[in-house]
């Protein structure tokens, strides 16, 4: 039943040396400025070592402020942040393992303390179903400002090295909430 679990597959001409894929894992490992730490690297390279094919880092923020939902998730909001996730990427290729970053915005589900003026964004602005946060809706110019920065953390991920972006588009963050009915504007 499980004869192909250790077999290389290749996915959109990456050859993963397995099926083993350890799944994203919030391990607040990050630095305070979402730089990728040693101790993240270390983590990831662990699940390599292992016997992972396939690694995945917990979410990575694509735009400070309201955009981000914990101080010690991974940050890619700026070129300069591309040296500790190559850094992070190396190790975990050393151990001969394919490595993808999960990004994500969290929207109504960020930490207000992060957002500049406490208040978290939704594509509503209705309050967090979750956490009962006030949150404001974005407006359509702050919408293609998210698309952007989705797309510069993507751009980042590959100068940095990484085999694979993942998109997080579930648990209630902002592209979720985009596709969600509890997210609707009032009528």
């Amino acid at each position: 039943m499980f004869d192909r679990l250790f077999e290389p597959v290749t996915i959109n001409g990456m050859v993963v040396p397995n099926r083993v894929v350890f799944e994203p894992m919030g391990n607040y490992y990050a630095e305070l400025d979402g730089n990728a730490s040693a101790r993240e690297a270390a983590f990831y390279a662990r699940r390599g070592q292992g016997g992972c094919g396939l690694v995945l880092t917990e979410i990575c923020s694509v735009m400070d402020g309201a955009g981000r939902g914990d101080a010690r998730n991974l940050l890619l909001d700026a070129d300069d942040k591309i040296p500790s996730f190559k850094a992070m990427v190396d190790v975990v290729h050393g151990t001969g393992a394919k490595f993808g970053l999960e990004i994500y915005h969290p929207g109504c589900q960020g930490t207000p303390a992060l957002a500049p003026d406490g208040i978290l964004v939704s594509p509503s602005g209705q309050e967090s179903k979750l956490t009962h946060a006030l949150t404001r809706a974005l407006t359509h110019d702050e919408v293609l400002e998210v698309i952007d920065a989705f797309i510069a953390a993507g751009v980042r991920a590959q100068k940095a090295g990484f085999d694979a972006v993942e998109l997080h588009c579930a648990h209630g963050y902002l592209l979720c909430q985009f596709l969600s009915p509890l997210h609707e504007p009032p009528r």
